[in-house]
């Protein structure tokens, strides 16, 4: 399984998480019915692949700083589709959109990546740095920036982000690099949840096609690579038009 088929399965687990909550927020689904509930928990399986995702990109990619502002750009993009389909109103202080708590992940991954090449003892005062950036991220997100997931994302994306260590540093030498995906996929999972809902624990869903995931990236292109940004905020546009707006009107 490629890169390329993990991020079709985000994007339908996603948009089905999604369809779930503005259905309800429409009135078409009740919030106690089995069907928003099992939209919610199939959603939960998007999340850790994305994770993944950007792990992967962050090994890879040509640019960090290019690979962070397209973050960026989507993540400032995709904040009024974001409040509109899931709020129904204009503007939300609140919460943020999972592009924000991404790109903090990214920042931390990155970080990780420069301190493990550090040479000797130096590692430590450089994977130190990226521990307090965790630590701070996650702290803001809970309290200020209120991102998608808050801390729990951040626990997240840093405990997927110490994968890119061994896959980066001792590729050659590990011929069991899915078992190791799955190791830390999992890790992260029991580590967010905690820090939030008990329900995110079908996020370890996200380990079977991850299991089968083969380090290729499969059918790509620039507007393959661009069509899976814009995704995010092209569905939750389509969400808002087609069940939002005509229950709620337009709101600030």
């Amino acid at each position: 399984m490629s890169a390329f088929v993990l991020k079709l399965i985000a994007v339908i687990t996603m948009f089905i998480d999604h369809l779930g909550v503005a259905l309800r927020l429409s009135g078409l689904l009740s919030g106690a019915g089995t069907v928003y509930k099992v939209m919610r928990i199939v959603g939960r399986i998007a999340f850790p692949i994305y994770g993944l995702m950007v792990a992967e990109g962050v090994i890879y990619t040509r640019s960090r700083p290019r690979y962070f502002l397209r973050l960026l750009m989507f993540a400032i993009l995709s904040e009024l589709p974001f409040d509109l389909a899931l709020r129904g109103r204009l503007a939300v202080w609140d919460h943020q959109n999972v592009y924000f708590t991404l790109m903090l992940g990214m920042i931390i991954m990155s970080v990780i990546a420069w301190g493990s090449r550090l040479p000797g003892w130096k590692k430590i005062p450089g994977l130190g740095l990226a521990a307090v950036l965790a630590a701070g991220f996650a702290y803001a997100s809970r309290k200020w920036l209120h991102l998608d997931y808050q801390a729990a994302g951040i626990v997240m994306l840093t405990v997927i982000g110490i994968l890119v260590m061994p896959l980066e540093e001792l590729r050659s030498r590990i011929p069991w690099e899915n078992f190791l995906r799955c190791f830390f996929v999992a890790a992260a999972v029991i580590a967010m949840t905690p820090l939030t809902s008990s329900s995110e624990y079908y996020a370890l869903l996200a380990l079977i096609p991850i299991y089968f995931y083969n380090g290729k990236k499969g059918y790509t292109s620039e507007v393959i690579k661009y069509a899976f940004y814009a995704f995010y905020p092209l569905h939750l546009l389509f969400l808002w038009l087609a069940f939002v707006l005509p229950k709620f009107g337009f709101r600030f």
